[in-house]
């Protein structure tokens, strides 16, 4: 992240939001892995060759899936029921699947080849239903139950049909969609006299959890996808850093670093300077109302 001591580690080959879904083929496969540490060079080569082709179609299937869940009607994030009641949709782990819970209704969505299954969870026990987008829309049916997502206008028209009940209801959305906004603090960065005892102080009073690398990850989940772990970092400079000119400084994550610069240079503010960094995000630094320097940072989906 921002504070990048960890470079020179090896990393990861799968894409990121890939790694919920991947662990398991990791363990079914760690046998393998153990295998290699008994074989030369040359017969180990054939077998990395068949794990690394095996976890890349694997991850093939699974951006396949969340592809076609992109499709769908409703998309993560909180919503209101016809103006008054809240709903929830979040995606599952590893991003296969769609969680859609509300008061009425708690259901599942995953994707396969060019259909969706739906676990509708009710009372008298689980409505596995069978679907397809028929013009924007999402139809399953199964055993005379009947699930319909429709879009309408900007919302969503959901609709259920039970031998013994019909409910529908409009879905509005509630979390705005991703327009360059701040959306949490992805870092809180002290000066001080002396950097390693500061954070030992820190980790020994207050029970920050430091890393190998001196910072401290404080993780929390995004309140609309739970599923989704982020991290905020908190870490120490010598005095003689240059990371940055203050006493302290602060990391803004945001959604769309691009559109929120765009906006930034509206409004007459210049980035003082940006960076790439594959695998850890889009970064610009600019200065407040007075002055101090202020770090934004898109990070990759697995953050």
């Amino acid at each position: 992240m921002i504070v990048n001591s960890a470079r020179g580690c090896p990393r990861d080959p799968f894409p990121p939001g890939m790694m919920s879904r991947v662990a398991v083929s990791k363990q079914c496969l760690e046998p393998l892995w153990a295998a290699q540490c008994h074989l030369d060079v040359l017969s180990c080569a054939p077998m990395q060759t068949v794990i690394v082709t095996l976890f890349l179609l694997l991850a093939a299937n699974v951006q396949a899936e969340e592809k076609k869940l992109e499709q769908l009607p409703l998309a993560p994030g909180s919503y209101s029921i016809d103006g008054k009641g809240q709903a929830l949709c979040r995606r599952g782990p590893g991003g296969s699947s769609l969680f859609i819970e509300s008061p009425e209704l708690v259901a599942v969505v995953t994707a396969e080849g060019d259909k969706f299954h739906v676990d509708c969870y009710r009372e008298a026990g689980v409505l596995r239903l069978e679907g397809a987008l028929q013009g924007g829309a999402l139809v399953a049916v199964g055993s005379g139950n009947k699930l319909a997502l429709t879009p309408e206008g900007g919302a969503v028209t959901v609709l259920l049909e039970t031998a013994k009940q019909k409910t529908s209801a409009k879905w509005a959305r509630v979390t705005p969609a991703a327009s360059g906004v701040a959306t949490g603090i992805g870092g809180v960065f002290l000066r001080a006299k002396d950097a390693k005892k500061l954070r030992t102080w820190y980790a020994q009073h207050l029970g920050l959890p430091l890393s190998p690398y001196g910072f401290a990850p404080i993780r929390w989940r995004e309140l609309d996808d739970p599923s989704h772990i982020a991290t905020t970092v908190w870490a120490t400079f010598k005095p003689e850093s240059t990371h940055f000119d203050g006493p302290f400084m602060i990391n803004y994550r945001v959604d769309h670093l691009d559109v929120l610069l765009k906006k930034l240079d509206k409004d007459g503010i210049k980035p003082e300077r940006t960076e790439d960094e594959p695998g850890n995000g889009h970064f610009a630094w600019i200065r407040d109302g007075e002055g101090q320097l202020v770090e934004l940072w898109e990070p990759p989906s697995d953050h």
